[in-house]
């Protein structure tokens, strides 16, 4: 039985011999091809998948079978990925995880076979954005709370490194406390997502020197029913001005501006001690 194969297609020639009822004989010269089996590969390895980024599309090739042109199709692919029929792998996946997936190649004699795939799709990247910290030396600052997307989703868990002396973040991201030192502190936040994965965020705190004020004349000299001499207090520190004023205690007919000028005509006799809020300091 010869056999003539060309680039791994085999034809067999075949002699086929015919009886009758009486031994009479007859022959027939036939042949077979028999292809080799259809194969591609996986490229996955060709492409490193995130969630929610879109991938650079992989063109898959195949050989053998009756020859081209193949077509292509998968099952089983992570949500947001296709497979176009003529074997362009692309989309954005919208899920993580590892996935089995099935490519099922048919030659153009609609022969097929089927190829066992699979794809590592790594979460999205964990993200986090820095918050406004207003900070003073000596002074506890509102509390802020960072919040985080991405990676497998929540609940997210907060640490931090660099924080100015005196402030702290909870595993929730609330940074708070009372800072002790000046100058500018950069930070870094690492974020751990419900799967373990972790990513981090650098943002940087100013803290500024404590604010402090006084009065041009410390002493008022005040008569009843007599306009004061108006006196202004100045301040300095902190983030620096335009700083604005505000008191408790002034003796009634007094007052004072958000400029920080203390003016008017006292009504009523008696000493009287002056708290500024904004110094935390007490003045008579």
């Amino acid at each position: 039985m010869p056999y003539l194969c060309t680039q791994g297609d085999c034809r067999a020639s075949r002699t086929v011999t015919v009886k009758d009822a009486k031994g009479n004989k007859g022959t027939l010269s036939c042949s077979v091809t028999v292809y080799q089996s259809i194969s591609s590969m996986c490229d996955c390895t060709r492409i490193t998948p995130t969630q929610g980024v879109a991938i650079s599309p992989v063109t898959l090739t195949a050989g053998g079978g009756a020859g081209g042109p193949y077509t292509f199709s998968a099952t089983g692919l992570p949500a947001g990925l296709t497979l176009s029929s003529s074997g362009v792998l692309s989309g954005t996946p919208t899920v993580n995880g590892t996935f089995s997936y099935v490519i099922t190649i048919t030659d153009k004699a609609g022969d097929t076979d089927t190829l066992q795939c699979s794809m590592t799709v790594k979460p999205a990247p964990i993200t986090s954005t820095c918050v406004t910290v207003n900070a003073v030396k000596g002074m506890a600052i509102t509390p802020v709370t960072l919040s985080a997307s991405g990676g497998a989703g929540g609940p997210y868990t907060f640490s931090a490194t660099g924080l100015p002396p005196g402030l702290s973040i909870s595993s929730s991201g609330t940074i708070s406390g009372t800072p002790t030192s000046t100058g500018t502190f950069s930070y870094t936040v690492t974020i751990t997502d419900s799967k373990g994965n972790q990513g981090t965020v650098c943002c940087s705190i100013t803290v500024y020197p404590s604010i402090s004020s006084s009065c041009s004349c410390v002493t008022i000299s005040a008569t009843h029913g007599v306009a004061i001499t108006p006196v202004t207090v100045t301040a300095s520190g902190g983030a620096g001005g335009p700083y604005t004023f505000t008191a408790t205690g002034l003796p009634a007919g007094l007052s004072i501006s958000t400029g920080g000028t203390i003016s008017g005509t006292p009504t009523t006799a008696g000493i009287y001690f002056v708290h500024d809020y904004d110094h935390g300091q007490e003045r008579e």
